[in-house]
């Protein structure tokens, strides 16, 4: 049957997509030497004072202990859409004591969970608690050691904090995946520097933090094609071991990091989805049939498309349900389905009569202790704020892990039937709605894909013709 995807939101491109811009690998500044000025890497020479204050500040912040960012990737081609991806990083250049290694740790997306610690390498697959997978890092962490067994990532700081070699003297810089950039401007603005300058790709600008030299955004060329890098980040939770350090106790350990696969779910695609028990704020049960037909009613549902329901579930646990960043990841997840229903509708309405017809509604998911009247009214408040009707279910945890194993929460594509169709995992941490958009839109496109036609065949008498697919009935006998 057309039409069933199992989407993630994942770092996209962190692979197949870098491979194809070679940025995969890592980038020794030797490489790229050869390319450059040969006065930009000699001590001593002359540059610009705001240059080289604005070089030494970064040096300076991506060697100080702790540092925790989150970052947003882009790749932006001349034609076609962008792809954007998020991940989180901790770096820390320790004191090279035992007692204080280095250590690097990154988080992409829902899944891959990166440690290294002086030579140390450890992942796993943050859906799935039973696996591990364990390296050596010879020489220590660094990019060049980290590129022996995962792809190149788009993180500079990285080098920056890790690779001596980074920051040779001058006005040049490091900036994986870019090379080595000489800088030939610098300016200042209102708590930033703007840095602009040349790699082996193309033009490049750089803004820092200028009060804590740290990273702001980058946006660089990346070749002939007219294709773009564009990198943001901001600070994020301080650097303590809650969510970054991997526990390796209990874990079966693996020989690569292609066998970290999530946790298989339960609820299968183009089965019956398990139930759901939704209920409503006041405590009345949510009837899925009649509250499609109702919609169906509706002036603007007009047409002869199919009618899907999409559920954002997610979990709705502890002191900060209500607000907490998984129910504002949901909020998210929930406005850009309300786009792509709205795009649905305007378009039904100017004349195409069978494109999809779509629900959508937030649920919020609790453990059955957590059910009392005044716990679900704090949990209604921010979706109220937004106009939006909130469903709960007691299911807990484990309704979620049916669709989606250890997630904190799930996009799911059903039919009136309640046939899963497709899913699309949301992460608090790393939430990016542009992603979830467009993974939906591609669940809905193969839906809405029509069943080949037969080909024409006017020369062949009627009753001769092949039956059309899926018509079993013989031809009439001549």
């Amino acid at each position: 049957m057309l039409g069933r995807f199992d989407l993630r939101i994942r770092i996209g491109f962190s692979v197949c997509s870098l491979a194809a811009l070679g940025l995969t690998g890592a980038t020794p500044v030797e490489s790229r030497a050869q390319d450059q000025p040969a006065a930009a890497f000699a001590p001593g020479a002359d540059v610009d004072p705001q240059i080289a204050a604005a070089l030494a500040a970064v040096r300076t912040a991506y060697s100080l202990p702790g540092i925790t960012e989150r970052e947003s990737v882009t790749l932006r081609p001349l034609q076609g859409p962008p792809r954007t991806s998020r991940l989180s990083v901790l770096i820390d250049r320790g004191d090279g004591s035992l007692l204080h290694p280095p250590r690097a740790v990154i988080k992409l997306g829902v899944q891959l969970h990166i440690e290294a610690v002086g030579e140390q390498f450890r992942a796993v697959n943050q859906q799935n608690k039973q696996l591990l997978f364990e390296a050596k890092l010879p020489g220590g962490v660094s990019p060049e050691s980290l590129g022996k067994i995962i792809p190149a990532l788009p993180l500079p700081q990285l080098a920056w904090a890790f690779s001596p070699d980074a920051a040779p003297a001058g006005a040049t810089l490091r900036v994986d995946p870019l090379g080595v950039v000489t800088w030939i401007r610098a300016d200042r603005r209102p708590g930033e520097t703007v840095l602009q300058g040349t790699s082996p790709r193309g033009p490049v600008e750089m803004v820092i933090d200028s009060g804590t030299g740290r990273l702001l955004r980058l946006s660089a060329a990346m070749g002939e094609d007219g294709t773009r890098l564009e990198i943001r980040t901001e600070p994020a939770e301080p650097a303590d071991d809650r969510g970054w350090a991997i526990d390796p106790v209990g874990r079966t350990r693996v020989g690569s990091m292609s066998e970290l696969r999530e946790a298989p779910a339960a609820a299968q695609l183009g089965a019956r989805a398990p139930g759901l028990g939704l209920m409503t704020p006041s405590l009345a049960a949510w009837d899925l049939s009649g509250s499609l037909r109702e919609m169906l009613l509706s002036p603007t549902q007009a047409g002869s498309g199919p009618a899907y329901i999409a559920l954002v579930l997610y979990r709705a646990t502890g002191a900060d349900a209500g607000a907490d960043a998984t129910t504002e990841a949901a909020l998210q997840a929930t406005f850009a389905l309300r786009a792509i229903k709205k795009d649905l509708d305007r378009r039904r309405q100017q004349g195409e009569a069978s494109e999809i017809r779509l629900l959508v509604r937030p649920v919020a998911v609790l453990e059955l202790t957590d059910v009392q009247p005044s716990r679900i009214k704090s949990i209604e408040e921010p979706w109220t704020r937004v106009g939006e009707d909130l469903l709960w279910t007691s299911g807990g945890q484990a309704l979620l892990d049916r669709f989606a194993p250890q997630s904190a929460g799930v996009v799911v594509l059903i039919d009136p039937e309640q046939t899963l169709l497709g899913r699309v995992t949301i992460d608090p941490a790393n939430q990016d709605a542009d992603a979830v958009a467009s993974q939906f839109r591609a669940i809905l496109k193969d839906l809405a894909l029509p069943e080949p036609e037969s080909p024409a065949t006017p020369d062949v008498p009627e009753e001769l013709r092949p039956p059309p697919p899926g018509d079993l009935t013989p031809p009439p006998p001549k």
